[in-house]
């Protein structure tokens, strides 16, 4: 054989062949593409309830880091606040699997149990909700590396009570 026909039996496709390639180059696209549908979601249902959303700083990089930030996604949450909502569920904040901080002061949110799998949390503020110490202890257990604020209302003094029931009620004036 000649070296032409060597490349060009070299470079020849069954259809077969193509399709499984696309399809092989379509499942990490198309989990990423599902993962960015999903953190958008819960960045809506944080915004819903008048809570705030940090993003991580990223400089500029290399062509590369740029092409792939393009591609998949520029922003990564990196601070929750929910101060002062009327917030009870906190499964959709699981989600932020790069948050450092998640803020639920003054929440009436009574099970913190979902933010275990958050293993990048360095700071839950849990002052004034209604979590149970059991649960607040577990999440100490399983996020090792987190400083986590908890006070109940129970152990807040008049003055402090005062204080956040004035801040909610200008929360939920300010709302409406």
């Amino acid at each position: 054989m000649r070296p032409a026909s060597l490349l060009r039996r070299w470079f020849r496709f069954r259809l077969r062949t193509l399709l499984i390639a696309v399809a092989v180059l379509a499942i990490p696209f198309g989990w990423r593409a599902e993962q960015a549908r999903r953190e958008a979601a819960a960045i809506a249902w944080v915004e819903e309830r008048g809570g705030e959303i940090n993003y991580a700083y990223r400089p500029s990089g290399t062509l590369l880091q740029k092409a792939a930030r393009a591609w998949f996604g520029a922003k990564k949450v990196d601070r929750v606040y929910l101060m002062y909502q009327d917030v009870t569920d906190v499964a959709p904040l699981a989600r932020f699997h790069e948050a450092t901080l998640i803020s639920l002061q003054s929440t009436p949110v009574s099970d913190v149990s979902p933010l275990a799998s958050l293993t990048n949390l360095q700071t839950l503020d849990l002052t004034n909700t209604q979590a149970p110490a059991q649960q607040v202890e577990r999440l100490k257990e399983s996020i090792p590396g987190c400083r986590i604020n908890y006070r109940p209302p129970t152990e807040l003094s008049y003055w402090e009570r005062m204080v956040e029931g004035w801040r909610v009620s200008v929360n939920r004036e300010a709302r409406n």
